[in-house]
């Protein structure tokens, strides 16, 4: 499951008509990330905590508006496991053209 901070960055649009699903997600004890997963070795679950050496419970791509040596423009989160997202509301909307 892939949350994701900015609205516009997780907007479906359905023949004009945009929504957005609002959810509260639980993200325990996040593993940081400041640069992507490498496509040859991707992420497919979170990596051990070295100091309980249990699975972290979800992970954190940092963004560089909270740490400078971060690659993303947006925070995005991870979650590995559907039950720490729990659907709140979906929110539909038209956007309006400018007026000029």
């Amino acid at each position: 499951v892939y949350p994701g901070a900015p609205p516009a960055k997780c907007t479906c649009d359905f023949d004009g008509e945009k929504f957005i699903l609002v959810c509260r997600v639980v993200l325990g004890t996040p593993f940081v990330m400041t640069q992507a997963a490498s496509k040859d070795k991707p992420l497919r679950r979170p990596p051990a905590n070295t100091t309980t050496k249990t699975p972290y419970d979800s992970v954190l791509g940092e963004s560089k508006a909270h740490d400078s040596k971060a690659a993303l423009a947006f925070r995005e989160y991870v979650v590995f496991d559907r039950r720490q997202v729990y659907p709140e509301f979906i929110v539909s909307y038209h956007r309006s053209k400018k007026k000029q």
